[in-house]
């Protein structure tokens, strides 16, 4: 079950939470009066009266104004210092634009006589978004469990700080989507995310030009990645040398990024099996170097400026799809038809 509430207090939400003890996924939007996140313990059932209205939208409900009395009064005086404790059992999280919200790390004990171990699967998916001063130390309860598995993270510049003070029970993260290229690539945290991380997005990074030596290395420590992509990093002129050094990596994908002239000169990985680059004008060329042996799927969609491949033999025998629809180049696209018959499916 999943709740959307925009502007609530930690009140409000707070009789809202205790009504709704299966509670699986929760989405915040512009709740500025909530100033510190907690997590709740398990606590005795209740029997709390229903919310006074309730609408349906798109498969959550949005609920307003809620009024119960359910003997947690405890929690309601916490509330009213603007700290909300999540349920134990909450699977997704999305906060969006809470502007003044915290991450507490130590959740307040608001029921002694309940039991202390929580309960359900534990948070799996967490979306953060423009929450200004957040720092992800404050996720330690919340993490306990170690079932985190997506995280995607916008708008919120010092949210990486501290990550490598988190428990090593929380390294299941498979998945980063995020817009701080510098926070994410910091020695630590790639230390961290290292055993775990298989799915890494560069998402919308509008200050990064190039990537530094300490940023590079640090990309190194992630040997568990399988796709790379960037996506609308306005100003980043190249991607990072070494990636042919990552021994997992079978996917990148290259989208919307307006300044990157060409693909590494140290090549890519002999790992990869498929590369995208998708509206990015300032590429000129793909050279045979950048096309290992192992490549089962080339796709140049929006780029004006690729205008041939390398030679039908230098391209990898093992490349089985291949695809120029869309490249806004017709010399590409009569060079790529002329290899019909060669490759399985050419779309040109």
């Amino acid at each position: 079950m999943s709740i959307v509430e925009w502007g609530a207090s930690a009140k409000e939400l707070t009789q809202l939470l205790a009504y709704f003890p299966n509670l699986s996924e929760l989405n915040l939007w512009d709740c500025d009066k909530i100033l510190w996140l907690g997590v709740a313990e398990k606590r005795a059932k209740t029997t709390p009266v229903p919310p006074s209205s309730a609408v349906k939208a798109d498969g959550a409900q949005i609920l307003q104004h809620q009024q119960q009395q359910d003997g947690t009064r405890g929690e309601e005086e916490i509330a009213a210092e603007g700290l909300l404790l999540l349920p134990p059992q909450l699977q997704k999280l999305d906060i969006h634009r809470c502007w003044e919200l915290s991450l507490r790390s130590n959740p307040v004990d608001h029921n002694t006589e309940a039991g202390r171990t929580g309960g359900g699967q534990g948070l799996q998916d967490l979306t953060i978004w423009e929450c200004r001063d957040l720092r992800v130390e404050g996720l330690r309860p919340l993490l306990a469990q170690g079932r985190l598995t997506n995280l995607k993270v916008s708008g919120t510049p010092n949210f990486f700080a501290g990550f490598e003070e988190l428990p090593s029970s929380s390294t299941k993260l498979q998945e980063l989507v995020t817009d701080d290229v510098t926070g994410a690539l910091a020695a630590p945290t790639c230390a961290m995310l290292s055993p775990s991380l298989t799915e890494l997005d560069f998402w919308g990074d509008k200050e990064v030009e190039r990537f530094t030596k300490e940023q590079e290395e640090a990309l190194q420590l992630l040997t568990s990645l399988e796709r790379i992509r960037f996506c609308k990093c306005d100003k980043l002129q190249c991607l990072p040398a070494g990636l042919h050094g990552l021994p997992n990596l079978k996917r990148l994908h290259i989208f919307n990024c307006a300044a990157i002239r060409s693909l590494p000169k140290d090549g890519l990985p002999s790992s990869l099996q498929e590369l995208e680059i998708n509206s990015c004008p300032a590429i000129r060329s793909v050279p045979k170097e950048c096309l290992p042996s192992s490549l089962q799927k080339l796709e140049i969609i929006s780029c004006p400026a690729i205008r041939s491949l390398p030679k039908v033999d230098d391209l990898p025998s093992s490349l089985r799809e291949l695809n120029v629809r869309g490249s806004k180049s017709e010399e590409l696209t009569r060079h790529c038809r002329k290899v019909v018959g060669t490759i399985p499916i050419v779309r040109a």
